[in-house]
């Protein structure tokens, strides 16, 4: 499944993605529709590290901890 992030809709956010724990270090540079939500913003960084499709996510922003729903 391809994210729909529709860039041409506002601002683009640039992001930089590095896995912990791992030698050497693995670490991509995105650009990211600021008005993406964070299951968007979850299966770009799947696709963009080369992950399965299958993972559930969990982001802290300032302190608060969203998961995803399915988890």
């Amino acid at each position: 499944m391809r994210p729909r992030i529709r860039v041409g809709d506002g601002r683009v956010m640039q992001l930089r993605i590095e896995l912990d724990g791992v030698s050497p270090r693995v670490w991509r540079r995105i650009g990211v529709a600021e008005r993406a939500s964070l299951h968007e913003l979850h299966e770009v960084i799947e696709r963009v590290m080369d992950r399965g499709g299958d993972n559930a996510y969990r982001f802290v922003i300032d302190g608060v901890a969203y998961r995803d729903a399915d988890d």
